[in-house]
């Protein structure tokens, strides 16, 4: 498949605190560069999307679901900008480096160990809207709603990033950036009120 990840297996630290990776002979080594294989694919096995509109008395919903599985996300913002040695410039570090064994000099290499799910399962779009009864409506007026939407209300995911659904452009020399997370703006989560009046 195209834009698939061919990276140094990540296999933990030794007990230097260094992290090591396999080797391709069935051993480890601290060089990254020594050996890499296929190992993940950004492009999603199955898309899915679920619509909903229900109605009860005077009241309708409207929902809309849509989510992927199956694919990977290489988590450059946690390689790059929240690793172990920003302890030495008093910068903040991912919370899963805690106590992890790793010395706070490792240099992070390009390989598996960021290397996360992009399921995810997303509440794109959900309205609730209410009509009122013809008995309460004023003369002349024939219809009034009020509502209510939200929008990216929740998204079930692993993935430890932002946001699953990659949205920053770091091509590099023609070389696509499909499936790389790099400090992207999370995706905002709205709210919306309205009234609908029909004379």
């Amino acid at each position: 498949p195209l834009n698939v990840f061919k990276l140094a297996v990540f296999e933990g630290f030794d007990g230097d605190g260094n992290p090591v990776y396999k080797d391709g002979n069935g051993g480890l080594t601290t060089d990254a560069n020594e050996y890499k294989e296929f190992v993940g694919d950004p492009n999603p096995d199955i898309i899915v999307g679920f619509n909903a509109s229900l109605t009860y008395k005077n009241w309708d919903l409207n929902a809309n679901l849509n989510g992927q599985y199956g694919g990977q996300i290489y988590n450059n913002t946690r390689n790059a900008s929240l690793i172990k040695s920003n302890l030495t410039s008093g910068r903040n570090i991912d919370a899963s480096l805690v106590g992890n064994g790793e010395t706070v000099t490792t240099v992070n290499a390009i390989s598996t160990r960021y290397l996360e799910s992009s399921d995810f399962l997303r509440l794109s779009n959900l309205t609730i809207g209410y009509n009122f009864a013809d008995n309460l409506l004023p003369k002349h007026i024939s219809n009034i709603r009020v509502y209510a939407t939200g929008q990216n209300l929740f998204v079930i995911t692993p993935f430890s990033g932002f946001d699953p659904e990659v949205n920053t452009n770091k091509a590099n020399d023609g070389v696509p950036s499909f499936g790389i997370e790099y400090q992207p703006f999370p995706r905002s989560r709205t709210y919306s009120f309205g009234v609908n009046v029909s004379f």
